[in-house]
């Protein structure tokens, strides 16, 4: 502006220097001015106000002639803070900080700015692509989610470089990132009760675990209010949370660590704990992690326990399964046997699994066999299933073989006086002497009652009870003493054996069948005298001049025990299973006998016992059914049955295909989930409702490895029913010399008619028998012409 005297009123463009400041020009009329000067249109920003800031405004005047006055105070403004008290947030964003998924993050930067966050790699020091964007409020404020974010993170700022980050404003900028970077992390957590189950006036404990080192949590219950949750936990559960408690929400906050465990009481004075079972929800207050488990609480009572039954009966040499049933406790004592029997065993059981049952199993064939050298655990003695626990087990009697048969029977003995851990047998005696559940173990002898053939196909799953019982309920696994095997191939049915009997199941829950079976001569002879359970398989049709074949069964069977229905399922495939010279040579029309012998020499047995069957490998006979001329016929339409007949073991899946023989109707029908059934046929099911009446086609089987041969086919107007053909003949001779005749021709033809001719006579003595070959002859005749 030029001579400011004269000026007044005027305006003078300025403009904004590199570090900010406004700069314009003003040029006096004379040495001695006064002037008033109003800066109007500027914005004054500062961006990275945590509280309320007086800012001095100052002025460097730069004279020509050198009267220069640097740092003129001339005012000064106040800048308020953006209010965080009308921001929601979990945390500050801060440089060099970690933060949880979820949280949400506060920023105060630049008003009306955008700003985008960027992944970085610190290894490799290189700034990614873009996360997010947002955009700051005119208060320059922003809460950032974190909810899809993982990783580490810089945040670019409107001019390109990256900001750092202090208690959530933003500061200085960068080029270089690596001085900018936060993290977000995923917070790990579960939550989870130490029992599923706790009665009134008793504990449970909580576990917390998290890679968190601080944190709180909301903790709901269904069927509990907040000061039922409030009286559950201890109160150094939630005595330093900081977050709001309200009781009319129905939550508790809890504090949270990297692995904390609280310990709750279910109140039995009131208020009690509500009964029941609650459904429990743990919810991290600022992240998405979160957990859910389920406590019962049951009313407090007398602990009792029982035995469901009281009485058990097994065979001498098998196990007894036991019962216990527990309430209002999870350990008792359980015992078997007494002075007066001369062998005691007990040890400690615990529900694990709080389902208020424990299942103790008691094996006869192993009681007794080295007490002094028996675990605690319980060894091949005593046990129970994995569900529970069983602890501090003692045994007394030292046995000369199984355990006795009984007819007075060996006590069974539960208490819940379980104050004193047990150190050796003796601390059991009030189990044994005063049991708050008295039950008795009958002993009875035992013996091999039989052994049956079964068959199925060599890919039926037979390794538990239900598979067994399934595959005979469903027909899959039927009674059959001939085994199907294709010849010179290793293509054949299984075998499965069906052993009845008792006593030597015991050894078999402690022992692989392979193992209580013998060998001798380098494993190239069954040594029976040696072996405790012997499953001889002998081959009986021998070549002339060959030894007998003998099969090596349990090398490769699969062995499943049905102690409860007093049966041994053995299954073994003959085309693959070794003889015991090292071979597989099992061959089409071989015959063999099966003995299942318990040696005298067996500790399951004193006495010789041996039950005995057989079987024979057959060579796969597979055909189609088909009329006449040797041809199926089906008609143009769906639902068109090819069947036929086989000995595969039910089971087996066949594949059909009918394949055109024309190249000017090509076609290929497949039905690839054919049975064989338990009646020895098959049936598979076809559509051809596209095809023209008078086509050709071959009908191919895959049965297993079997060579089956292909059969014409053809489709016919009307396909008809296979009908057989029946001729009876009836000669009654009386003193009224009566004779009667009767004969019936039915015939069917391709085109599906039937004829069928009837003739009755009846005639004096001495003329009835030619009249009856007449007449028979006459049906024959006709039949015949019609069928021309």
């Amino acid at each position: 502006m030029n001579n400011i005297a004269s000026s007044i009123g005027t305006s003078k463009s300025g403009f904004v220097t590199n570090n900010g400041d406004i700069a314009f020009e003003v040029q006096p009329s004379s040495s001695n001015v006064d002037a008033d000067i109003t800066v109007e249109g500027a914005t004054i920003q500062y961006p990275n106000v945590n509280t309320d800031t007086n800012v001095a405004i100052t002025a460097d005047i730069t004279d020509q002639n050198g009267d220069d006055v640097n740092n003129a105070q001339l005012g000064s403004i106040s800048v308020n803070a953006p209010n965080q008290g009308d921001y929601e947030f979990d945390d500050k964003l801060d440089t060099n900080t970690t933060f949880w998924q979820g949280q949400d993050l506060y920023f105060s930067g630049q008003a009306d700015a955008t700003y985008e966050v960027r992944s970085y790699d610190a290894g490799d020091e290189v700034v990614g692509g873009l996360a997010t964007q947002f955009t700051t409020g005119d208060d320059g404020v922003y809460v950032l989610g974190t909810s899809e974010l993982d990783g580490d993170y810089v945040i670019e700022a409107p001019n390109g470089e990256y900001v750092q980050i202090s208690g959530g404003s933003a500061g200085s900028t960068f080029s270089n990132a690596g001085a900018t970077t936060w993290e977000v992390a995923t917070q790990s957590f579960s939550a989870s009760f130490d029992s599923d189950n706790v009665t009134r006036g008793e504990t449970v404990d909580l576990d917390l675990d998290s890679n968190r080192g601080d944190y709180a949590v909301n903790v709901s219950a269904s069927g509990m209010d907040y000061t039922d949750l409030e009286n559950l936990f201890p109160s150094s559960a939630y005595s330093d949370v900081t977050e709001d408690q309200y009781s009319s929400d129905d939550i508790l906050v809890i504090s949270g660590s990297n692995d904390v465990s609280y310990t709750l009481n279910a109140q039995d004075s009131s208020p009690k704990t509500p009964t029941g079972e609650h459904n429990f929800t743990f919810d991290v207050t600022d992240t998405s992690a979160e957990d859910m488990d389920t406590l019962n609480v049951k009313k407090a009572g007398d602990e009792k326990v029982s035995l469901s039954p009281s009485t058990y009966t097994v065979g001498q040499g098998d196990v007894a399964n036991i019962t216990v049933n527990l309430q209002n406790t999870d350990t008792a004592h359980v015992s078997v046997g007494s002075d007066d029997a001369n062998y005691k065993i007990a040890g400690t059981i615990v529900d694990d699994n709080d389902d208020g049952k424990v299942y103790v199993q008691f094996n006869t064939y192993n009681a007794g066999d080295d007490p002094q050298n028996l675990s605690t655990s319980g060894g091949d003695v005593l046990s129970v299933t994995s569900d529970d626990k069983l602890s501090n087990v003692y045994e007394e009697g030292d046995l000369d073989g199984l355990l006795a048969t009984s007819s007075d029977g060996y006590d069974i003995g539960v208490t819940t006086n379980t104050s004193t851990d047990a150190n050796d047998i003796d601390d059991y005696n009030n189990t044994f002497d005063s049991p708050d559940a008295l039950g008795s173990l009958f002993v009875q002898s035992s013996s091999l009652t039989g052994v049956t053939t079964w068959t199925t196909a060599s890919d039926t799953t037979l390794d538990e009870k239900a598979d067994v019982y399934s595959a005979i309920d469903n027909e899959t696994l039927v009674e059959d003493s001939s085994i199907t095997k294709v010849e010179d191939e290793s293509t054949s049915d299984l075998v499965v054996l069906q052993i009845e009997g008792s006593g030597f199941f015991g050894a078999l829950e402690s022992k692989d069948l392979q193992d209580l079976q013998a060998t001798s001569n380098g494993g190239s002879e069954l040594d029976v005298t040696n072996s405790e359970f012997v499953i001889n398989v002998t081959q009986t049709n021998p070549a002339p001049n060959a030894p007998n074949k003998v099969i090596n069964v349990t090398a490769t069977a699969n062995t499943v025990v049905d102690q409860k229905n007093n049966s041994l399922f053995v299954a073994f495939k003959p085309s693959t299973a070794e003889t015991f010279d090292g071979g597989n040579d099992v061959e089409v029309e071989d015959e063999y006998e099966v003995n299942v012998t318990i040696p005298k020499e067996s500790k399951i047995s004193k006495k010789l016992k041996h039950v005995n069957t057989d079987f024979s490998v057959e060579d796969a006979d597979t055909s189609f059914d088909t009329n006449d001329n040797d041809t199926i016929v089906v008609e143009p339409a769906a639902n068109q049955t090819i069947s036929g007949t086989t000995n595969w073991a039910p089971g087996n899946e066949f594949t059909i295909r009918a394949q055109s023989d024309s190249d000017q109707n090509p076609f290929i029908k497949t039905d690839s989930s054919v049975n064989a059934t338990a009646d020895g046929t098959f049936a598979g099911d076809f559509d051809f409702s596209d095809t023209q009446v008078g086509t050709n086609f071959t009908v191919s089987i895959n049965a297993l490895s079997e060579d089956v041969d292909d059969v014409d086919g053809m489709v016919v107007e009307d396909a008809g029913t296979s009908t057989s053909t029946t001729t009876t003949s009836t000669t009654t001779s009386t003193t009224t010399s009566t004779t009667t005749s009767t004969t019936t021709s039915t015939t069917t033809t391709s085109s599906g008619t039937t004829s069928t001719s009837t003739t009755t006579s009846t005639s004096t003595p001495g003329f009835g028998v030619a009249v009856g070959l007449i007449a028979l002859l006459g049906a024959a005749l006709i039949a015949l012409r019609r069928d021309n």
